[in-house]
C-alpha cells in the first residue's frame, strides 16, 4: 500500500515566492495563486497584477488573471475583478481545465471559478 503525502503548500508558496523575484509572470501567478488559495488577497494581489498584466498572450495568463479576479473581488475592489475575471471565464476551460487531472480532488478544490466569482462581482455591483 502506497502512502499519499500530502503536497506542503505553504513551503511551495516561498519558493514561488523566491522564483518570482526574477521578474517571471509565470513564477508571479503561481506564488500569487497559492496566497490566494490560503486567504492571502492583500499579499497576493501584486503578484497576480504582474502575471496578469506582463502574462501577454500565455494560457497561464488565464490562470492568473482567475485568481487576480477573485483577489480584487476579495479586497472589495469589485470593478476592477471585471475584466480579469470575464477573460478568465471565457477561456477557462480551454487554458486552465484541461492541465489539471479532474480526478485530483485537491487541486479541484482549491481551484478558483472564474464564471462564479463573475457571477457574485456582478450581482453585487446591480445590488
Amino acid at each position: 500500500m502506497a502512502l499519499r503525502v500530502p503536497p506542503d503548500y505553504q513551503e511551495a508558496e516561498r519558493w514561488y515566492v523566491r522564483a518570482a523575484a526574477d521578474g517571471s509572470p509565470l513564477n508571479a501567478m503561481l506564488a500569487g495563486k497559492l496566497k490566494a488559495q490560503r486567504g492571502a488577497y492583500a499579499e497576493a494581489e501584486p503578484l497576480l497584477r504582474m502575471a496578469w498584466e506582463q502574462g501577454g498572450d500565455s494560457a497561464y495568463r488565464t490562470e492568473a488573471a482567475g485568481y487576480y479576479g477573485l483577489v480584487l473581488h476579495r479586497l472589495g475592489r469589485l470593478v476592477e475583478a471585471i475584466e480579469p475575471l470575464r477573460t478568465a471565464a471565457a477561456r477557462w476551460d480551454e487554458d486552465v481545465s484541461a492541465r489539471y487531472s479532474r480526478d485530483d480532488l485537491d487541486v479541484l478544490s482549491r481551484t478558483v471559478d472564474p464564471e462564479e466569482e463573475l457571477a457574485h462581482v456582478e450581482a453585487a455591483l446591480t445590488a
